[in-house]
């Protein structure tokens, strides 16, 4: 992710950059839903915030990356602090 934003910010001469989505909570193909619920928990006690993303958290943070041209060559975290931890 990391080249693809910078390589598209410094060869193209274009904003470019991304965002590092962490866990979030959506359907996992084939799981029952007890399962899904276990693992999500277990995923949620190593995110600083205690919690997996929502969707709709990740997705805004994606608009916001669209939307700014100023905001370049970067890969922007959107993980509950994960990367940080």
């Amino acid at each position: 992710m990391l080249g693809l934003g910078v390589g598209r910010a410094r060869g193209a001469g274009r904003p470019g950059a991304a965002g590092r989505p962490g866990p979030a909570s959506t359907p996992l193909a084939g799981m029952d839903p007890a399962t899904v619920d276990r693992l999500l928990a277990e995923r949620a006690a190593d995110i600083p915030l205690g919690r997996v993303g929502d969707p709709t958290e990740i997705a805004l943070w994606a608009s916001r990356l669209l939307a700014d041209e100023w905001v370049t060559g970067h890969v922007i975290p959107v993980d509950g602090g994960m990367a940080i931890a």
